[in-house]
């Protein structure tokens, strides 16, 4: 909060300086207003921080997988039509890759959804460490992850793809549990598979 404290300078001016941010203006031959101003600013300030934390975590609800921390379909949907609009623009290539976990169900009815949950977040990082940064790893929903890479073609695709398949496959230990995690991907290109994002996923 900023108070200005004067008192050389004029209604017109203090009326100014609030227009232009100021948080309060008082005359020195009133300082008795001081604390409660610095007091009540500080509140204020406060709540609005609050609330803006508020905000942004709204935010990241909307656009990310409240239990992987991946982007959701939402987010990845508009990246990838942003990616397919740039892919046209510069006439490079944009590989999409869908991928959904072999067997998944069988985790979730026999030991449970907490473990099927720890699984998916296990896996959603592991996805994760195997990509570049400007590609995207989301969770579209269930057992089901999408990932982009810009800028990738068929055969660079593919290599993704088994990185991918093998990082899930490597051995996975929840709660002392050994469990046998499968993955199945399927590949789309831009522009030889489709030319919007829709189709690309389908």
């Amino acid at each position: 909060p900023f108070i200005f404290v004067s008192g050389t300078i004029g209604e017109e001016i203090a009326v100014e300086a609030m227009k232009n941010g100021a948080d309060d203006y008082i005359i020195k031959n009133n300082l008795n207003r001081l604390i409660p101003a610095i007091n009540r600013e500080l509140r204020d300030a406060e709540v609005r921080r609050e609330r803006s934390k508020a905000e942004e975590r709204i935010r990241h609800l909307a656009y990310y997988d409240s239990l992987t921390d991946l982007p959701n379909r939402t987010l990845f949907q508009n990246r990838l039509e942003m990616a397919v609009a740039n892919a046209q623009r510069t006439h490079n290539p944009l590989s999409v890759l869908l991928m959904d976990l072999d067997g998944f169900k069988e985790i979730n009815d026999t030991m449970g959804h907490l473990m099927g949950d720890a699984v998916l977040r296990e896996i959603g990082q592991r996805l994760q460490l195997q990509l570049r940064e400007s590609d995207t790893v989301a969770r579209l929903g269930g057992d089901e992850f999408a990932v982009m890479l810009p800028g990738v073609a068929q055969t660079g695709a593919e290599l993704a793809a088994r990185k991918l398949i093998a990082a899930v496959q490597e051995p996975l230990t929840i709660e002392g549990l050994n469990l046998d995690v499968h993955g199945s991907i399927g590949i789309a290109i831009a522009p030889e598979h489709g030319t919007e994002a829709e189709v690309l996923v389908q």
